[in-house]
């Protein structure tokens, strides 16, 4: 009888142990994307940024230019926390990406 009943609690158990499992799973997949996403989204901040500041239109004296050179700085900042690097191919690939969600 005290057989039975561990089987059927172990039973249970190992059915719980499993559930929690697959939910845990599925979950740790939700926030890769969600960490892929975020990154993919500061590498294109990255290149823009890159970009504007390649031609120097924006001078850090007046209003426009320090916040330029604040965003500048965070952009960089968040670059190095996160250690992503942005090689030739890819920043051609997001610069695409980013013209065509300007277009639409």
């Amino acid at each position: 009888m005290i057989g039975i009943i561990l089987h059927i609690v172990s039973g249970i158990a190992l059915f719980v142990a499993v559930m929690i499992i697959l939910r845990l799973g599925s979950q740790l997949k939700m926030y890769e994307n969600y960490i892929r996403i975020t990154i993919t989204s500061m590498q294109t901040a990255y290149v823009r940024m890159k970009e504007i500041d390649s031609t120097g239109a924006f001078e850090a004296e007046d209003e426009v230019g320090s916040v330029f050179a604040e965003l500048a700085d965070t952009v960089y900042y968040l670059r190095d926390i996160v250690d992503f690097t942005v090689d030739e191919s890819a920043e051609d690939r997001l610069l695409e990406e980013v013209d065509q969600i300007e277009q639409e």
